[in-house]
């Protein structure tokens, strides 16, 4: 399961027995003001054709408003913790990404 809160993304993993004890947080690998503000987030499928499903983090409110989409690549150990891909919005205050997984 993926979720989103306020300013982080949490990965919490599970399997055939159940939830595990097992989180990893997803971050933006970029420093700046906006930080992953009111992230959106879904899964994108095997985007990378590894076998393994991939996330896409939306974030509207990043670079104040500007916005951008984060890809963090599935593996066999679960989903990476910076993100592989990155694009940021063309227009300010244009929020890019705020649709992702369905808002």
């Amino acid at each position: 399961a993926l979720l989103a809160c306020n300013d982080t993304v949490t990965v919490v993993f599970g399997g055939a027995t159940g939830v595990s004890t097992r989180r990893a947080t997803l971050r933006d690998g970029v420093s700046s003001a906006g930080g992953l503000l009111a992230p959106r987030v879904t899964i994108a499928g095997d985007v990378n054709g590894d076998g393994f499903d991939d996330a896409l983090v939306g974030v509207g409110l990043y670079e104040g408003g500007r916005g951008a989409v984060f890809l963090f690549y599935g593996s066999r150990t679960g989903v990476a913790e910076t993100p592989s891909w990155t694009a940021s919005g063309p227009e300010p205050d244009g929020v890019f990404g705020h649709a992702i997984g369905g808002g």
